[in-house]
């Protein structure tokens, strides 16, 4: 099946009365599958929310996940360390997404990235740090 997904972005500041705008529209086309799905995550917990080894996707061209609460969000590259696993984890502020463009990405990188290998983003997960309330977050992954 042929997908196009558009991401689009713009970011507007005003500094000492002087407009700057920075913006980006990107047209993705892809043949694969859309894969959505919204996860409660409870409170004080982690939940894999994408797992490459688990999903009919081998790789992904557009992942966009977003939350009604603040939460971490996990990227894993090399989850099996096939050669170095890396990990980051960014916060996901609620009413707000990451969208990411493609699954390309870096393993077994060392500083200045003077070496490392090829990889792709294989496990996502959500950390919901809350004590009170459970985090709804959506995942929208388009791949093949």
């Amino acid at each position: 099946m042929a997908i196009t997904a558009t991401l689009s972005g713009s970011l507007s500041i005003t500094v000492k009365g002087d407009l700057k705008v920075a913006q980006f529209i990107k047209d993705i086309s892809t043949g694969g599958e859309v894969h959505e799905t919204v996860v409660n995550v409870g409170t004080e917990t982690t939940t894999k929310v994408f797992d490459i080894t688990t999903s009919t996707l081998s790789s992904f061209d557009v992942l966009w996940i977003e939350s009604d609460k603040d939460v971490y969000v996990e990227f894993v590259v090399d989850d099996g360390n096939n050669v170095g696993e890396e990990v980051w984890a960014q916060k996901l502020r609620a009413g707000t997404a990451i969208a990411m463009p493609y699954d390309d990405a870096k393993a077994n990188y060392t500083v200045n990235f003077a070496a490392g290998s090829d990889d792709v983003v294989e496990t996502v997960r959500v950390r919901n740090e809350s004590t009170t309330d459970t985090a709804s977050v959506r995942l929208i992954v388009i791949g093949t």
